[in-house]
Formats: C-alpha cells, structure tokens, sequence
C-alpha cells in the first residue's frame, strides 16, 4: 500500500451515504474528512446527520488528494451555480488532484466543464450526457458504470462497488490488481445466489 492520503468527502443536504459508505471503508487507510459550505449539521438522504470536518472556505488544495461528490437527488443543482464550490472542484482538477462524483455528484462534476465525455457523448433532457451515457452503456461496451479519465472518475449510482474499487486503485490501497479483484468479489458477493429460497 501506499503512503496515507488525503480523502476528503464533500456533504450537502440530501446527500446518498449509501453511495459512498463502501468507498470510505476500502480507503479508511487513508486520511478521510469532510468539507460542506457551511458549518452546520448536513441530514443525508437516509436521514443520517453529519457535520463537515471543516468548510470549504477553510480547506487548502493542497491538503486533497481526493475529493469525493455523493449524489443525492436533484437538489444538487443548486450547486451548479455556485462559484466557491466550482472554483474548488477546477482548481483541485488543474492540479492533477482526483475529484470523484458518483450518481448527481457526477453530474455536478460534468456541469463545471472538467470531462472530455460532456462533448463528446451528445445531449439528454433529463440527466447529464455522461450520466446517461454510463447508465446506456455507451463509453466502451457493456457494464460500464463507472468512468475515469485523467484525474477524473464519475460513475452512476448502482455502481457504488465499481466506484470504491475504482478510487482504491487511483489511491493505491492495494498492493496489487489480485489483491483488489479478490476484495472487489466479495464486496459483490460475486459466489451469492439472489434470492435466496
């Protein structure tokens, strides 16, 4: 493994814990913190109450190795617009710093401009043109949830297995791809016959 890094989750009203609860256990290795606006107790989306370790306003990029995004609904959008919050995410970006988003955190990331994917993929009415492409299976074949170009990894909201093994691999938690495949099978419980009778 690696040198300890910096992980750094980014809550918000309404945010899916579930999307990024196996992500932070693979990296617990790490050194794993949260940022939000505000100085406030966040509710997520399963009703789970959270307070950020520090805000964004107090964060320095250079103590983010990985910024992760949860989904969370539709209410993200409110974060399109937001000027602090997309400086952040573009100047972590510029600095070859990793910046995840997974279900509507990857279509935040999309929104302020930082994947090749967005001009590449056409248009959508209802979610981003990435976000529709990993949900149709249109960036290389079928399967593909989750996305990683350059510093950036995005993937769609039922991959949450895909995307925690994804940001083991870029933080280097595994020693090898052996290694990380096996714990990848039985986080997917890949020997498990659904349902049960």
């Amino acid at each position: 493994m690696n040198s300890r890094k910096n992980v750094c989750v980014f809550y918000h009203d309404g945010f899916s814990q579930h999307e990024i609860g196996l992500a932070l256990e693979v990296l617990k290795e790490n050194d794993i913190f949260s940022t939000a606006l505000e100085n406030r107790v966040y509710v997520s989306a399963g009703k789970q109450k959270v307070v950020p370790d520090t805000t964004l306003d107090q964060l320095r990029i250079k103590d983010v190795d990985l910024l992760i995004i949860p989904g969370g609904g539709p209410q993200i959008k409110q974060f399109f617009t937001n000027e602090r919050l997309k400086g952040f995410v573009l100047d972590l970006h510029q600095r070859k710093k990793y910046v995840a988003g997974i279900c509507w955190g990857a279509d935040l990331v999309e929104e302020y401009g930082i994947t090749r994917e967005a001009d590449e993929l056409g248009d959508t009415s209802t979610r981003s043109r990435l976000y529709q492409a990993l949900l149709s299976n249109k960036l290389g074949g079928p399967n593909i949830h989750v996305s990683r170009r350059d510093n950036v990894i995005m993937a769609n909201g039922i991959a949450v297995t895909e995307f925690a093994f994804e940001l083991a691999k870029v933080m280097g938690v595994f020693e090898s791809e052996e290694e990380r495949l096996e714990k990848y099978r039985f986080y997917k419980n890949a020997d498990c016959v659904y349902p049960i009778e």
